[in-house]
């Protein structure tokens, strides 16, 4: 595989995580996979209506959380792509001498200019 092959797996893993980082983290994102990890399969086809549970003495009463197991890994290797292109870009803002981001904000609030300081 070629080094630009290789940057372009690289950059579209990146960006597929930061989308998937930003969704988790986004209110509608914390809302599903909480709903998706708090709610068992049989609980919620006894709220649905859906499935053959209503006559065998299954009540609506919440049953205990479980644990959403696809979620909460699809969450930790969003999180995982999110430490890892956060440590890439440090890596790269040191070898090209440019400040990191909260340097930035710094500089910007202060008044003077944003770009690197040689």
């Amino acid at each position: 595989m070629s080094a630009i092959a290789r940057l372009a797996l690289v950059a579209a893993g990146a960006a597929a995580g930061a989308v998937a980082t930003r969704w988790a983290t986004s209110d509608s994102g914390r809302r599903t996979l909480s709903e998706l990890s708090s709610t068992s399969l049989p609980h919620r086809a006894a709220l649905t209506g859906s499935g053959n549970v209503a006559g065998h003495g299954a009540s609506l009463e919440p049953r205990p959380a479980r644990e959403n197991k696809v979620a909460s890994k699809l969450l930790r290797v969003a999180q995982d792509v999110r430490a890892a292109m956060d440590q890439r870009e440090g890596e790269l803002r040191a070898q090209l001498g440019l400040p990191a981001p909260d340097q930035i904000k710094a500089r910007r609030a202060n008044g003077t200019s944003a770009g690197p300081h040689h």
